[in-house]
């Protein structure tokens, strides 16, 4: 599995149309319909051809494409274009109903040349959150769950088949933010960039447990510019204020490296962001 950076432009594009007041939050669809209703709009407004489910709480968008990178091995912008548009859809739709589902997970995937998922995971809470300038639209980049998956099975997918369509909570929407923020901390930000090397970075709950297990260490001839257990402890503190986890009792956190363990309570975490 590869985790990458969100995508400037499909994210920007996304926070744009909501900040600019374009959603009519009306009740016009019903939450039994959201799936119905995203490929419909899809289909009506942009001739695009999606495949949706709604499970539980969570609503599964299916496109196939016929690639996501060119041959340059960079994002193909056209392709990028549509899965912009899916994205719009699919936030209008959930925006104008009332209840909604708690998640919207957008898979694009490239059925033809390399057999790719790219998974987009947003927080409906969040797009309100952006819309009312709550978060700002940096924020709002940072809080989508992006993954690129390699998966063969993709190939020749027209219909999604090969997804793992499952209900998600915030307890797993949490702690693969928090995984994906500390990889995006020591691998794009500027004081940190080509300085680590991540072997391994793994959050997960185990009861009223939430466990971070890392394995971060120094590229050869480089000198660390920081704290890399803080800067990580700080990471979880932010991330847990910004979710209201109800069953969180305590942060485990594992450096797998020196075998060290380190437990934080709620209130530690709390004076970390003071």
């Amino acid at each position: 599995m590869r985790k990458i950076t969100a995508s400037p432009v499909l994210i920007s594009f996304l926070s744009c149309f909501l900040l600019a007041g374009c959603v009519n939050i009306k009740p016009t669809y019903t939450k039994e319909q959201a799936a119905e209703s995203i490929a419909g709009l899809c289909r009506k407004e942009y001739n695009i051809d999606v495949k949706a489910w709604l499970v539980g709480e969570t609503v599964w968008v299916y496109m196939a494409l016929p690639r996501i990178f060119g041959k340059d091995l960079l994002i193909d912008k056209s392709q990028l274009e549509k899965v912009n548009k899916v994205m719009i859809s699919s936030s209008r739709v959930m925006l104008s109903m009332n209840p909604r589902p708690q998640f919207v997970v957008i898979v694009a995937s490239d059925t033809r040349e390399y057999g790719l998922d790219y998974t987009f995971i947003t927080y409906i809470a969040d797009i309100l959150k952006l819309q009312n300038q709550f978060i700002s639209r940096d924020e709002f980049m940072r809080r989508n769950v992006i993954k690129l998956n390699n998966d063969h099975r993709a190939l020749g997918d027209a219909e999604g088949s090969h997804i793992n369509k499952k209900e998600l909570d915030l307890d797993y929407f949490v702690c693969e933010q928090i995984t994906q923020r500390i990889h995006q901390h020591f691998i794009n930000e500027p004081q940190t960039k080509d300085k680590f090397k991540i072997d391994k970075v793994l959050s997960r709950f185990n009861g009223d447990i939430l466990k971070v297990s890392y394995n971060i260490r120094l590229k050869d001839g480089q000198s660390s510019p920081v704290d890399i257990l803080r800067d990580i402890k700080k990471i979880i503190a932010y991330v847990v204020s910004a979710y209201d986890l109800k069953n969180l009792f305590a942060v485990k956190i594992d450096n797998v490296l020196t075998q060290e363990e380190f437990l934080m309570s709620r209130v530690e975490l709390r004076e970390l962001l003071r």
